[in-house]
């Protein structure tokens, strides 16, 4: 991860491309390692560097992630993943998160 701040988000970008192929082949499980891997390239970069899209990249993976726990009925997982990145106010952002889950993804 020792990379500059341009090739971590390329890098970033990349695996989220390879999860999104994956995601569409309903290799879910590979495809959360790939979110996964793509945004520690991004947690690790500095404050300062984190811009609106390296925030609308990390959302993504985060959102894909949960997805595809959804996919596998793995539902705790996903509330997991969406806890672990996202706080939330109220159940109803969950509830129509899942609801509408395809419109924010990828």
């Amino acid at each position: 991860f020792n990379l500059e701040i341009p090739k971590r988000i390329e890098q970033a970008k990349e695996l989220k491309e390879e999860g999104n192929d994956l995601f569409k082949q309903k290799r879910y499980r590979e495809a959360i390692i790939k979110y996964e891997d793509g945004h520690d390239y991004l947690v690790q970069m500095p404050n300062d560097c984190i811009d609106d899209e390296v925030k609308t990249l990390q959302n993504s993976m985060t959102l894909n992630m949960a997805k595809c726990h959804i996919n596998l009925f793995e539902y705790v997982y996903a509330m997991k993943v969406l806890e672990k990145y996202f706080v939330f106010k109220s159940l109803k952002v969950l509830f129509g998160l899942d609801l509408n889950i395809n419109s924010i993804c990828f």
